[in-house]
């Protein structure tokens, strides 16, 4: 006789089954809500350092924007402050002096630059040195100071001076007679080349002197007579005395020059 009780049993074994698939299922939909969560808030997470990224990104060009704004501005200095002394009233001698020796001091001083300036950025300069020298020729403050000038000149508008710096120091010149007198990557003295190498002509003409990549020094003595062509040399002027009406004039064109190479005339202008 059959068990009538067996259906029984196994539909109560199904209906478990298909409880516990339920349950499965559900476990399966909460896992699925919680990666899907867990998908959604890494997004959030990586947008947001999206964010955080652009918004450092933003902040280190601004700074970096900035450090340039400053480092330009730090960018002559001191011709701006040499500026602004010479702006002071000079009505005396020894105002000017006082001036002077103040401007002095500051271009001495001044650390190198990594950026060269426009010879444009100097001018303010030349012009004050130029007026004060036509004003109190005979004051040696006034030739102290334009020296200085024209050195720290030099060293900021010459294309790689430290190179030419390196090259050229303490090298011994040696002349080359082509259709100049020629000294090249040599440090020389201005004075030297008057007293040796004086009165020289090249096919019957007074010699041009050209200087390129030298080191040129000067004390405010005696200068070479004829033309003199400076092609990106570093200036190393050191005036303690008035120089001559000649060297006056030679200083004055160099201080004034419009870039790094500068021609200087047979007979330059008289200082007045």
């Amino acid at each position: 006789m059959a068990n009538p009780s067996l259906p029984t049993a196994q539909l109560s074994k199904l209906t478990t089954r298909l409880d516990k698939l339920d349950e499965r299922v559900s476990s399966l939909d909460r896992l699925e809500e919680r990666v899907s969560n867990h998908i959604r808030f890494f997004w959030a997470i990586a947008a947001a350092g999206f964010v955080c990224m652009g918004a450092l990104a933003a902040l280190v060009y601004n700074t970096r924007s900035n450090v340039s704004q400053v480092a330009k501005a730090q960018i002559g200095a001191p011709a701006q402050i040499a500026t602004a002394l010479l702006r002071s009233p000079n009505k005396t001698p020894e105002q000017a002096a006082t001036s002077l020796a103040a401007v002095n001091a500051v271009l001495k001083t001044a650390p190198s630059e990594k950026h060269r300036l426009s010879p444009s950025a100097l001018t303010p300069v030349s012009d004050r040195l130029a007026s004060l020298a036509r004003t109190y020729p005979e004051l040696p403050q006034v030739w102290q100071t334009t020296g200085t000038f024209i050195q720290y000149k030099s060293e900021v508008i010459v294309p790689d001076a430290a190179h030419i710096s390196q090259v050229a120091q303490n090298q011994t010149c040696s002349m080359k007679v082509r259709t100049t007198i020629l000294f090249s990557n040599c440090q020389i003295s201005l004075e030297e080349v008057a007293r040796n190498y004086q009165n020289l002509a090249i096919n019957g003409h007074p010699a041009t002197y050209q200087f390129v990549n030298c080191i040129v020094i000067y004390n405010g003595g005696e200068l070479p007579g004829g033309p003199i062509i400076f092609q990106d040399c570093l200036f190393r002027f050191d005036v303690q005395k008035v120089p001559s009406p000649h060297g006056q004039s030679i200083m004055m064109l160099l201080a004034s020059s419009p870039g790094a190479d500068i021609t200087i005339p047979s007979t330059p202008a008289t200082h007045s």
